[in-house]
Formats: C-alpha cells, structure tokens, sequence
C-alpha cells in the first residue's frame, strides 16, 4: 500500500513538473547552424513564428503556444514591402502561461520603407490574447540608436505615424 502510494505521488509530481514545464524557440533573420531552433547557434528563420502549421495550445519542442519564449536572436530583421509586418502571433498565450517574444541584445527590426497600419506594425498580435513582447532596452523615440530589438523604418520621415 506504501509503495503504490509513493508510486502515485512521484506521478502526480512528475506529471505536474511536466505540465508546468516551458519551451524555448530560437529565431534569427536567417537559418543557422542545423536549423532546429534549440539556441542562437541552430536558430530557426524568424517566418517560422509567422506560420500556424508551428503553433499549438500545448507545445513541445520547438512549438509555440502557452509558456513558450520565443527568442529574437541578435542580427537584423529587415522586410523589404512598405506597410508589411514581420511577426505575427499565430495563438495566444494563457492565463499565467504567455507566450513571450524576447528580444536579445542587438536584435533590429527593419523595414526598408515603413511598417504596417497603426494595429499591425513591426509586430501584430493579430487579436491574441496573454502576451509579453520583451525588447529589451526601449528605444523612446529615436529608433535609429541602435538599443535592442527596435524596430526602424527609413521611409518613416518625422512623423512617428509610420514607426
């Protein structure tokens, strides 16, 4: 009887240490390494956050959903199409278990002409819900100085409508 008792909590233990576990997605503005998204060195392209077929609402591995961070590995980000977004959530978070988007030191988002509408920018939550976006370091509003994760537009002019 104490045996199955103790058999029974170390699986409640287990189970729960399993449910409350987190996953790590890496991405840079390019593939690297051996591609499987486990650090910096093997990072996934950044569109891999971009497409659904990568979500799920209880991820593993290199999944994103509830509790999963996404690391924004340092380089440049850069989107060639006027208006365009970057990076869009493709499934929320949860309660006590977001999904957070971290940027890294020496991470920029660029857009060679300006980013999205005023509700889809360099990043659009496209409606989601229990999100953190990290950055890092804020840039205020002098995104050319180069602090982490900033996004940077150079068709923006002086107007702070198009950052």
């Amino acid at each position: 009887m104490i045996r199955k008792l103790i058999y029974l909590v170390l699986s409640m233990v287990l189970l729960g240490s399993l449910a409350s576990a987190t996953n790590a997605v890496y991405l840079a503005p390019s593939a690297a390494g051996g591609n499987t998204g486990v650090d910096c060195a093997d990072a996934k392209a950044y569109t891999y956050f971009n497409s659904s077929g990568n979500w799920s609402g209880s991820p593993t591995g290199v999944l994103i959903g509830p509790g999963t961070t996404v690391h924004l590995c340092a380089g440049t980000y850069t989107d060639s199409t006027a208006g365009d977004t970057l990076l869009s959530f493709q499934g929320s978070g949860a309660s006590g278990n977001p999904i957070t988007l971290l940027g890294t030191s020496g991470v920029t988002l660029t857009n060679t002409a300006y980013w999205g509408s005023r509700t889809a920018g360099a990043i659009n939550s496209n409606g989601q819900t229990y999100l953190v976006i990290d950055g890092g370091t804020q840039c205020g509003f002098a995104p050319s100085t180069g602090f982490s994760a900033c996004p940077q537009a150079s068709g923006a002019g002086t107007s702070i409508i198009n950052n």
